[in-house]
């Protein structure tokens, strides 16, 4: 089952369980795909690796959209945000612990063989290719920055 008919499923579920936070997030969420597949003029839907892009992209807006609202002391507005992130993560991939990512950021920057910042572009795109969605990309930049220097 595509991640896209993972969604599609979801949707269902939560309209005959009259699910109203879920069915508002999961439209969203639907209507996001189809933005982006009309963007990018396809004619066929997103494969489950760009669908995985959206999602993380969705999901960095909201926990940064939560971190405003604690910031300005909007509780209620986070918690909001909250609980529709509560209906994305699902479903991303399990996320790698921090180890791994650090074995793959080195792994990574052996294989590509970087040697300076100038080569960071080429060491984060092939991880961000390989591990799409299973990796925190703004940790994933640090750890390259730190072993570039």
């Amino acid at each position: 089952m595509t991640l896209k008919e993972k969604i599609n499923q979801e949707f269902i579920t939560a309209m005959k369980s009259k699910n109203k936070l879920k069915i508002s997030v999961l439209k969203m969420l639907k209507a996001d795909i189809l933005n982006e597949e009309i963007a990018k003029n396809n004619k066929e839907s997103l494969d489950d690796n760009q669908l995985l892009q959206l999602l993380a992209k969705s999901i960095k807006k909201r926990k940064n959209t939560i971190e405003e609202f604690k910031r300005l002391n909007k509780e209620e507005y986070a918690k909001q945000e909250e609980a529709e992130l509560e209906y994305l993560t699902p479903f991303l991939p399990k996320q790698l612990s921090v180890d791994e990512i650090k074995k793959i950021v080195q792994k990574t920057i052996s294989d590509t063989e970087a040697m300076s910042m100038k080569d960071m572009g080429k060491v984060i795109k092939k991880i961000k290719e390989d591990y799409t969605g299973q990796v925190d990309m703004s940790m994933v930049t640090d750890l390259v920055k730190k072993q570039l220097v």
